[in-house]
């Protein structure tokens, strides 16, 4: 299908870099940030639950 609309080009480019062990440490940095992102979302989300469930029965 999406060659009747786009023909054989693609829309966007990308470009493969090679691999570099000097940015292992970002990529720590980064997971760690998102685990601690995500569990800040999940708590935020159970709290919230257990206000709106508490509301409800009220």
């Amino acid at each position: 299908v999406s060659y009747i609309f786009l023909g054989s080009s693609t829309p966007f480019e990308c470009t493969l870099t090679p691999f570099a062990l000097k940015n292992i440490p970002f990529y720590i940095v980064l997971g760690l940030f998102c685990g601690a992102c995500s569990i800040y979302f999940i708590r935020t989300t159970l709290k919230l639950e257990d206000r709106i469930g508490k509301m409800d029965n009220a």
